[in-house]
């Protein structure tokens, strides 16, 4: 594969005049020879990334249009790699994780390109501006061919504690991806779980494979995520068969044999300009961003009234329009070095101090629990109710009549902080109302939780929750509900290991 290779945009073919600053297509200067044929048409290479993204900068690398990459064209013409990137949004209150898969059919290359002799004219007359402004300052002289698949996964987060757990718990390598036809279990829980509970979100951009094969989707089945890995797994073998250029290299006319080589001296200055604009207007979009996300998750932070509104509404103002100045500026400087001046009006945008997320989310002990929730419970612990407290417990009430997603099963939910262990335990549905009908944490039987509920023999069987005192069983079938009192201490169940569980639960 070649190296130092520009994103190919429609129109790019061998021979054509590039202006390398903004991407546009000029005339042919040179006279096309046959691209060399590739060395194996069969051999294919392939290369698989799954990245952490932090920042508008990080998708742009992996989409190869980076500043840093030579892609300012695409900053500036709005290509639809950059137009992909834009349309996430970034923001540093998700989480993000890049799925890439990069495929490369073969590249082919002309040899012993020569300059048409009406180009050439022109730089023996001295005309270079009129053969810049015809042919651009470099021409196609490589392609290659294959495809490229970017699958975007958006983590949304309430606060920076559960920003903190999805990343560590995701934080895992794409070798998985490689060595089976799926994730492991723990992994897919996980993501299946975010998938339900509507914080997973899927951005895709292709080029190249199968045009008639669709792209994964967010379902209501949990499918999204196993369409996904298969469609990347897969991607290989459809651009095979479904292959289109990727990816150019240009080569500059100064590299022919010129009668009186162009000056190309000044776009090493509009690159340098280009550079500076571009960075600021990466920057830009990203507070730009921050700003829209804050204007919308107004729950999820502190301080907001309505002066602070307006305060964010009128630095977005000024970002948008600080945004299209630079977009302009920077496509003038693109066609003509002699627009490219940063004029001292174009400073920073004062933003000020954003507003924090609310650190109560994250410092209170019970809405630490609520956020650790398995996906198929969080329902119960939606609308609050009265919160108490009894003995050195916090004891959140959670409201019945929204918990649940059965008319039958809105009995509604707890849960028991201890602050002197640190324990955190939830009660919720049938258990629950057995639980309050007996008088709660008042109840002598079974006194506080000490555990959450969990699989009574198996899940299909039924479920229980620990108290101190006892425990109570669900029967899956009949929703039957049982109290069983004087059953060994728990911490004893816990500590003792060779006690069988079952034979407490079911003695003969």
């Amino acid at each position: 594969m070649a190296t130092n290779l520009t994103p190919w945009l429609p129109g790019m073919d061998f021979g054509a005049g590039i202006n390398s600053l903004n991407g546009e297509i000029k005339g042919d200067a040179v006279v096309r020879t046959s691209p060399e044929p590739t060395l194996d048409h069969l051999a294919q290479e392939v290369s698989l990334e799954m990245r952490r993204i932090d920042s508008l900068d990080d998708v742009l690398e992996s989409l190869n249009i980076s500043v840093e990459a030579d892609g300012r064209y695409g900053l500036v013409s709005g290509s639809a790699r950059f137009d992909f990137a834009k349309r996430t949004h970034i923001t540093e209150y998700s989480t993000y994780f890049l799925i890439k898969v990069t495929v490369s059919n073969g590249f082919q290359r002309m040899r012993d390109v020569t300059l048409k002799d009406g180009a050439r004219n022109l730089l023996a007359l001295g005309k270079l501006d009129q053969f810049r402004d015809a042919n651009g300052d470099c021409f196609v002289v490589g392609m290659q061919s294959g495809g490229q698949f970017f699958g975007l996964l958006e983590f949304s987060s309430r606060t920076s504690l559960e920003q903190k757990d999805i990343s560590a718990s995701l934080n895992f390598s794409f070798n998985s991806l490689t060595a089976s036809a799926s994730l492991s279990a723990e992994i897919k829980h996980h993501l299946e779980e975010k998938h339900a509970r509507e914080d997973l979100s899927l951005h895709f951009y292709v080029e190249g494979g199968d045009p008639q094969k669709a792209l994964p989707v967010k379902e209501d089945d949990k499918g999204a995520i196993d369409k996904l890995i298969e469609y990347a797994r897969s991607f290989p073998t459809d651009v095979a068969t479904h292959g289109k250029p990727i990816a150019v290299e240009l080569m500059s006319y100064r590299s022919l044999d010129l009668p009186n080589p162009p000056n190309f001296v000044d776009i090493e200055n509009q690159r340098e300009s280009l550079t500076i604009m571009m960075r600021q207007r990466n920057e830009d979009l990203l507070n730009l961003d921050k700003i829209d996300y804050i204007v919308n998750h107004q729950d999820e932070f502190d301080g907001l009234n309505a002066n602070v509104l307006q305060d964010l509404q009128n630095n977005r103002n000024l970002l948008a329009q600080r945004i299209n100045s630079i977009t302009k500026l920077s496509s003038r400087c693109a066609d003509d070095p002699r627009q490219c001046e940063i004029p001292a009006s174009l400073g920073p945008v004062a933003i000020g101090q954003l507003p924090s997320r609310k650190k109560a989310l994250e410092e209170d002990p019970i809405e630490k629990k609520v956020l650790i929730l398995p996906g198929d419970r969080v329902d119960w612990f939606q609308e609050k109710g009265r919160r108490r407290v009894v003995n050195g417990w916090q004891i959140q009430e959670y409201l019945s009549e929204i918990a649940g997603q059965a008319e039958g099963d809105r009995q509604g939910a707890a849960i028991y902080f201890n602050s002197q262990t640190n324990d955190a335990f939830e009660v919720h549905g049938d258990i629950y109302r057995k639980y309050k009908s007996m008088g709660a944490e008042t109840s002598k039987e079974l006194g506080f939780p000490a555990s959450d509920e969990q699989s009574w023999i198996n899940d299909q069987h039924g479920r229980m929750t620990f108290f101190e005192h006892g425990h109570i069983t669900w029967l899956r079938a009949t929703r039957e509900v049982e109290v069983h009192t004087n059953s060994p201490d728990i911490s004893r169940l816990i500590e003792n290991t060779s006690i069988n569980l079952l034979d407490i639960l079911n003695p003969h």
